[in-house]
């Protein structure tokens, strides 16, 4: 059975950055407001395990079930009020390769209040090869919120509102959906360590019908140029649900 949507729909893997941006921005904070510019790169590797949803051969819904490797490359790119990332992956499960690359850039009008408006747009590319369909994914996300820092507690809140129109195109037709998206990121650091939690409830337009994404990544560093970050996602989708464990190296320059 053949994945018909694998929900590596991040749109996160990232609001309001992606894992290892969240938690590094955080950390270089100080030096960024005093006009440090910081590029980090990350190689990753995990595994994905896939849940397909569909239905048998008398229409009597089944879970299939599969896990495969996925491998990802993150770059960002951050100055004091702006921050660019980008992410390239790729993962083999439930017998369909599927590539993808997720961009996000981040406005915050104030870095240095406790208090700021953010503003955010990403787009998100997929596409999905199976031994007898193509899918490509492409998702649009306008995102609006405010940041809330809490300097003495190394924490910051990122309650935010986002929209998506997901166009799908496959061989067998098109079909565009929009939903609404209800989102709240924590954001932790003390010294080398730092921590961050994602989450938000997809709601689908003229659907009953919702979704939830929950994210934790932790991170490590040895130095102010070297670490080690880990990330685990969770995510429902109408077709899939998918449980995934990522780990590698961040550099920091």
């Amino acid at each position: 059975m053949r994945n018909v949507l694998l929900t590596v729909l991040v749109f996160v893997v990232c609001f309001p950055f992606t894992g290892i941006a969240q938690t590094t921005d955080e950390k270089a904070s100080e030096q960024e407001h005093k006009g440090r510019n910081m590029f980090v790169i990350s190689p990753v590797i995990g595994s994905d395990k896939n849940t397909l949803h569909s239905r048998d051969r008398r229409g009597q819904p089944i879970d299939i079930e599969d896990t495969g490797l996925e491998y990802g490359l993150f770059a960002l790119y951050s100055t004091t009020h702006f921050t660019v990332n980008n992410f390239l992956f790729f993962a083999d499960v439930n017998d369909a390769d599927v590539f993808g690359d997720i961009f996000f850039l981040n406005y915050y009008y104030n870095p240095e209040s406790r208090i700021t408006p953010n503003l955010g747009f990403g787009y998100i590319y997929h596409k999905i090869d199976m031994d007898q369909m193509e899918i490509t994914v492409k998702t649009p996300l306008p995102k609006l919120g405010v940041r809330i820092g809490v300097p003495e507690w190394g924490m910051s809140f990122n309650p935010y509102l986002a929209w998506t129109s997901e166009k799908i195109e496959t061989t067998r037709g098109d079909r565009t959906d929009e939903a609404l998206l209800y989102g709240l990121t924590v954001n932790w650091h003390w010294r080398f360590l730092g921590a961050d939690a994602k989450y938000y409830y997809q709601d689908v337009r003229g659907q009953d019908e919702g979704y939830n994404v929950f994210r934790l990544d932790g991170n490590v560093f040895f130095s102010k140029h070297f670490g080690i970050t880990a990330r685990v996602d969770y995510m429902e989708h109408s077709t899939t649900d998918d449980l995934s464990f990522l780990i590698g190296p961040a550099f920091v320059f």
